[in-house]
């Protein structure tokens, strides 16, 4: 987390963002001077750091230095960074340097290839990821301070956890140096060790550190943690000859769960006026064009939680909070996530994070049979405006507001289901019931998929101009583990191969509201992926209201989700592009697997109502 207050005035750092912007232009929709891909040059080839994955920026805090430092995560700089083999160079934490936050220029790796790059206590193979750096006041020696960077080891020595031949025993590790970058010396030890799962080779994900403030003494507060085992707090103390030790040993456990697991990683922490900001960012980071990567903020009194949403929600409740903050808006850039925000001179909040260009998304290399290409995620910048002391992206664009009811195109399930045809799949349509202003479906044992196309899917007519579509749903889905990936809710239709799909789904042991877009296999190259898919706000309580709004464009329409718990305050979410033909309404209920499958579940929906679309500031 940074929150210094250096150079440059953010007023005059906002006019360059606007006329780099309008000179750069966008071969897809409209950037605004809020989100800028930034392109750190490389002196040496004349060329650009093209990959600047989990960025941290910090300022430096000595004197008569006044520039700003960014680290990223182990990748190559760009589609030319190879070995003489043909091979990319991973880069063990590569190493910015601006004196305006926006024109950045490459200094080298935190640490060189070979062994001495690596701790003693990572094994030979191990990546170094998503750095982040403090400057600690303790003393090093010549009465000045030091440099503190922590890093992910992804692979640690069985000496160390215990397990021989196992590569996800991931530990948190540290280095000191006395300047911004380096030189840097490894600790002895990791800050955080492995930390088991369960038997064997089952250790929690232990990555993405983050510690609180830019400045430290001798203790402070370290987030750490991912999707599985979540996001934890603990406390950091250093040993006081300035060798970074280990979480304070007066301390028991592993410290105290923040965010639940299975649902976010990335953490970093902010204070502001009173109150702690917890930004984590949800599913795939790199799945190419169809990066649903997005980021999430919930707030708190206290560094160590509860954290909740602007729902009320808590960021550790099996319906999991988390307002979006950084998610794809339509245009070139998706999976805008795994985030860091600054404070300049004159108090204004910038958020540094990487996103994919969906023009290019890729590096280039032959694509594994079956498998995917290489994502790269170059850094970008936004501003951040403060609401009702919640953090929002400046450009925050138009909202979607229903206009007047298009009657034939909505159904209150007053009778039957005329107007609707259930489509697809092997087999009969799911049990089904209308009653008392209800439809009441069986979740099936079934799925639409990428392949697997067996499940049935509810369909109606859809409008041909913009529209918004809304339904109300509950299901019976119990909270806790495990019933993947049940789900139901509203969608739009070519297909079962073209199609996106706005869902309350079961995750492990969290509910959440997947946000997904499928393409045809007849549609994508190579390595790229049919399915992405990314999340919006908490089910509710009861009933999840869920809405689409759809804006026809000429080239390919924008779908953006919108999801409410009480149907009066609604969250929104991303906005995927699609070109889809035959448009049509669908309701899902699906994906229920057969190991969870004794007892019917079911879902149940209120309404769909379809609206014309209505647009506001």
């Amino acid at each position: 987390m940074t929150e210094r207050r250096q150079s440059p005035d953010s007023r005059n750092l906002y006019r360059m963002l606007a006329s780099i912007v309008a000179l750069a232009g966008s071969a897809v929709g409209a950037e605004t001077p809020d989100r800028l891909p930034l392109t750190p040059h490389i002196a040496e080839s004349g060329l650009t750091v093209d990959s600047c994955a989990d960025p941290a920026v910090l300022h430096s805090q000595k004197p008569g230095d006044d520039n700003w430092y960014m680290y990223c995560t182990t990748d190559p700089l760009n589609d030319t960074d190879v070995d003489d083999a043909g091979d990319f160079v991973f880069r063990r934490i590569p190493q910015l340097r601006s004196a305006n936050l926006v024109d950045w220029e490459y200094l080298g790796d935190a640490f060189p290839q070979g062994p001495a790059g690596l701790p003693e206590y990572a094994e030979a193979g191990a990546a170094l990821w998503a750095p982040d750096v403090v400057y600690s006041e303790i003393d090093n020696g010549d009465g000045d301070g030091q440099y503190l960077l922590f890093f992910g080891v992804t692979d640690t020595v069985e000496a160390l956890s215990g397990v021989a031949d196992c590569t996800s025993d991931g530990a948190i590790g540290v280095a000191f140096g006395e300047t911004p970058t380096g030189p840097w010396i490894f600790a002895k030890q990791p800050v955080v060790p492995p930390r088991p799962g369960g038997d064997g080779c089952n250790f929690k994900w232990t990555f993405d550190p983050d510690v609180l403030g830019d400045r430290i003494g001798t203790e402070g507060t370290l987030y750490y943690g991912s999707y599985y085992g979540g996001i934890f707090a603990a406390a950091l103390t250093l040993d006081v000859d300035g060798d970074p030790g280990t979480p304070d040993t007066g301390r028991t456990g592993p410290g105290e769960m923040v965010v639940i697991d299975n649902r976010y990683e990335g953490a970093t922490v902010i204070e502001r006026e009173g109150w702690f900001y917890i930004f984590v960012s949800a599913t795939d980071c790199c799945n190419g064009a169809l990066t649903g990567y997005s980021t999430f903020v919930g707030r708190s009194q206290s560094p160590t939680g509860p954290f909740l949403d602007q729902q009320g929600v808590s960021l550790t409740d099996e319906a999991t909070g988390g307002t979006p903050f950084l998610t794809m808006t339509g245009d070139r850039w998706v999976g805008p996530g795994h985030n860091i925000l600054v404070r300049d001179e004159a108090g204004g909040w910038w958020t540094f994070y990487h996103a994919v260009d969906r023009l290019d998304p890729f590096f280039p290399g032959d694509i594994p049979e079956g498998g995917r290409g290489f994502t790269k995620r170059p850094a970008l910048m936004d501003a951040v405006r403060w609401q009702d002391g919640w953090p929002t992206r400046a450009a925050g664009g138009v909202a979607h507001l229903p206009g007047s009811l298009m009657a034939e195109f909505s159904d209150d399930f007053d009778t039957d289901l005329e107007g609707w045809t259930w489509e697809g799949g092997a087999g009969a349509e799911p049990v089904q019931s209308v009653s008392d202003g209800v439809l009441r479906v069986e979740i099936q044992t079934a799925d639409t998929y990428v392949d697997v196309n067996s499940a049935q899917v509810l369909l109606r007519s859809a409008p041909e101009g913009d529209f918004i579509v809304e339904t109300r749903l509950r299901t019976d889905v119990p909270k806790g583990c495990c019933f993947n990936f049940a789900q139901a809710g509203l969608g739009l239709f070519q297909d079962q191969d073209n199609l996106l799909k706005l869902t309350e789904t079961a995750i492990f042991n969290t509910l959440q509201t997947e946000w997904a877009k499928e393409i045809g296999a007849d549609r994508i190259a190579p390595g790229w992926s049919r399915y992405g898919n990314t999340v919006v706000g908490p089910p509710g309580a009861e009933w999840t209201y869920l809405r689409i709004a759809v804006t026809r464009e000429p080239d390919e329409d924008h779908f953006t989700a919108y999801t409410s718990t009480d149907g009066a305050s609604w969250v929104r979410g991303g906005t995927w592009t699609h070109d889809l033909s035959e448009l049509r309404i669908a309701l899902f209920a699906m994906g229920r697997q057969p190991e969870t499958a004794g007892g019917a579940l079911v879902a149940e929906f209120d309404y769909v109502r379809t609206f014309a679309l209505e647009t506001a500031p």
